[in-house]
């Protein structure tokens, strides 16, 4: 079922407010153990003498986040939220348990795949309880306050794990990660039983989908894979990173069964939404992942300062994600207008830091351009959100959900391996171009997605986007 739009208009109302703190409690944890596990994971690697196990500890869980992605999309489409929602709380429970209780780094790697799979579960049904509990008018401010659930966990998480780890031991963040779930599910019963499950199975490609998921991480997995051959020079290092392209593209093209019809070719409405999504993503992924890199390598800043650029972005994206949500962005702004303002601060950020990277801005001046990249991306993929699930049919929501999920991961995934390669090869120190080149193609593509921006309106009219929930009225 799907509440009437026309229902109360707050989030405060009786009939939200519990639900709403619960998907802002999920968020948040989820937020806090990937903050968490990101500060003390060297620590259990080392304390465990599992050092040859870190990189399975870390690219695993986004493996099997791939793969959860999809199996949600199609469960949920039959079954409704609830299942899925709390067997991503079970096994959420178990790998904290498993990595908190078991002395060996391997069992700790299984931990880590439990963790990805439980958090692919927690975003597509997240995305699919806000479709059939929260009135249409209500969903962008909902989609603000799932986005501000990351300030917290972004600034203080990372201090706040290195601080429980250096006093009391590194196994106690994950016992307390997995102690914080316990009321959270609580509180979400209720809410979940009242969504219901669908009355009829949902038509769609069900398990059929599976090998098509598993092909994107493995294909993603095995350029990964490639890149101590950067090291080695040669023949061998070029002939890995045309490997790594061949991968990479292979990856993506193997998602495209998973999408909406007209994704890759830009199809007005759900189609191109669902590609600007996936753009806007690995543009905004490839500046953020790296941008500590080149703070510390080429404007030589300490680890610390460098760090100041996560906070920047946490603040400053639900800064972003805040104002597209306001009722005077909502009525005095069109969608297409919210996403192409938001592609072009992400732009900004890029080329401001590609200058950084080779001394022609200011690093100062490049973090400023960063905030206004958060502001940008917090405007943008709000909306994005948003616009999609107005132009997506209820008992496809899941479906939709995880293959626009699946594209952004398979699509970040790919950029990080490619520029990753490139920082191996050039390794230890990477030259200032590298960082102008990476940063300069990421910015190029945001400059790409605000130009289509337009294309997210189904048709050439002038009539609101369906993604205006105040022009668009109720929907049901």
């Amino acid at each position: 079922m799907t509440v009437d739009a026309a229902g109360p208009p707050s989030l405060q109302h009786w009939l939200h407010l519990l639900l709403v703190v619960a998907m802002i409690a999920l968020v948040t944890l989820g937020a806090l153990e990937n903050r968490a596990t990101g500060t003390v994971l060297p620590v259990v690697a080392d304390d465990l003498g599992g050092l040859t196990w870190f990189g399975a500890a870390t690219t695993g869980p986004g493996l099997t986040y791939v793969v959860a992605v999809v199996l949600a999309g199609a469960w949920i489409d039959r079954r409704g939220p609830g299942p899925a929602i709390f067997t991503g709380v079970g096994l959420f429970l178990l790998g904290q348990a498993v990595i908190a209780t078991e002395p060996s780094m391997i069992v700790v790697v299984l931990g880590r795949l439990a963790s990805g799979v439980a958090e692919g579960l927690f975003d597509i049904g997240i995305t699919v309880l806000i479709v059939v509990t929260i009135p249409e008018a209500l969903r962008p401010r909902m989609m603000s306050l799932i986005a501000m659930a990351w300030i917290l966990p972004s600034v203080l998480g990372p201090q706040a794990a290195g601080l429980i780890a250096d006093r009391a031991g590194w196994r106690w963040v994950f016992l307390l990660g997995g102690l914080l779930a316990i009321p959270v599910t609580l509180a979400l019963i209720g809410s979940v039983r009242r969504a219901g499950g669908r009355s009829e199975p949902a038509e769609g490609p069900g398990l059929s989908t599976l090998p098509y998921a598993i092909a994107v991480a493995g294909t993603m997995g095995a350029a990964a894979a490639l890149a101590p051959l950067a090291g080695v020079g040669g023949p061998a290092m070029i002939g890995g990173a045309a490997l790594v392209l061949i991968l990479v593209v292979a990856g993506i093209w193997c998602a495209r069964p998973l999408l909406p019809a007209g994704t890759l070719t830009l199809r007005r409405g759900l189609g191109t939404t669902v590609l600007l999504g996936g753009a806007l993503s690995v543009a905004f992924a490839t500046g953020s992942s790296f941008l500590p890199l080149m703070l510390i390598e080429r404007a030589g800043f300490t680890p610390g300062l460098a760090g100041l650029s996560m906070p920047i972005t946490g603040l400053f994206w639900a800064l972003g994600s805040w104002l597209q949500g306001t009722g005077r962005a909502q009525r005095r702004t069109t969608a297409r207008l919210r996403v192409r303002t938001g592609f072009t601060g992400v732009a900004v950020g890029l080329f401001a830091v590609a200058g950084t990277a080779v001394g022609l801005v200011p690093p100062a001046l490049g973090l400023a351009g960063w905030a206004v990249a958060g502001v940008g991306i917090g405007l943008a993929s709000s909306t994005l959100s948003v616009h999609r699930l107005a132009l997506t049919d209820d008992a496809e929501q899941g479906r939709v959900a995880a293959g626009s999920t699946l594209l952004g991961s398979a699509g970040i995934s790919g950029g990080a391996v490619i520029v990753g390669y490139g920082i191996a090869a050039s390794a230890p120190h990477p030259p200032g171009e590298l960082f102008l080149a990476a940063f300069g193609a990421a910015g190029l593509l945001a400059v790409a997605g605000a130009t289509l921006a337009g294309r997210i309106r189904p048709d050439r009219s002038d009539r609101p986007e369906p993604a205006d929930p105040v022009a668009a009225g109720s929907r049901s």
